[in-house]
């Protein structure tokens, strides 16, 4: 059965965008040089990485996403690895509420990507993120084949929380505004639209 309206044709086009813009790196073994901004303590990216971004946006209303994964294997038994996702963040369409219908968030009041005012100013697209996470791992021999692995993994190691998304629903129904217009919500997903912070797991693992 083909697709009758326009809304299933923006979804097929946006499904098209991430599947052509969307990079994934992996690296055996790769080292992150990374540089803290003076006073700020937010980790500064490499500014071949962000210039690559910025490339593949140009002219794009995708979203474009780079992951780069490595790990080494030390010789005394320590696994240490090192994930980086850089992000371009997303294009920012208003919607109205539908007329027949009369719910809200269906109707594209501009073409995508054209932006709204948000609470942060007038925004085409969510900002650009970045996230670093870690990971290590030992293990420690048992009798026979069994052996214990005692691992950690660290989230987000620099405590990045910039905002994911903002309410692009300019009506709630018709003819009814929406007071959330432009601010860091969802009306999909529930809580504050942010990177989530730091966070620290451990571990352990019995093998046999």
């Amino acid at each position: 059965m083909q697709p009758g309206g326009t809304g299933d044709q923006h979804r097929d086009d946006d499904q098209v965008d991430r599947e052509h813009f969307e990079l994934r790196v992996v690296a055996d073994r790769e080292r992150a040089h990374e540089a803290h901004d003076e006073g700020t303590g937010e980790v500064a990216i490499h500014n071949v990485a962000k210039d690559r971004v910025n490339q593949l946006l140009a002219g794009s209303r995708a979203d474009v996403v780079i992951k780069v994964f490595g790990n080494y294997m030390f010789n005394f038994g320590l696994n240490a690895g090192l994930g980086l996702t850089l992000n371009s963040g997303t294009p920012l369409t208003a919607l109205a509420a539908n007329p027949n219908y009369t719910n809200g968030g269906e109707i594209p009041l501009t073409p995508r990507g054209d932006g709204f005012q948000t609470v942060d100013g007038f925004r085409t697209r969510t900002p650009f993120e970045y996230n670093t996470d870690a990971h290590v791992d030992y293990a420690l021999k048992l009798s026979g084949n069994m052996r214990v692995v005692l691992l950690a993994d660290l989230f987000n190691i620099f405590n990045v929380q910039r905002t994911t998304n903002y309410d692009n629903w300019s009506e709630l129904s018709l003819g009814v505004v929406n007071p959330d217009f432009g601010k860091p919500i969802s009306q999909i997903i529930s809580g504050p639209q942010y990177q989530a912070p730091r966070q620290i797991r451990f571990g352990a693992r019995f093998e046999f």
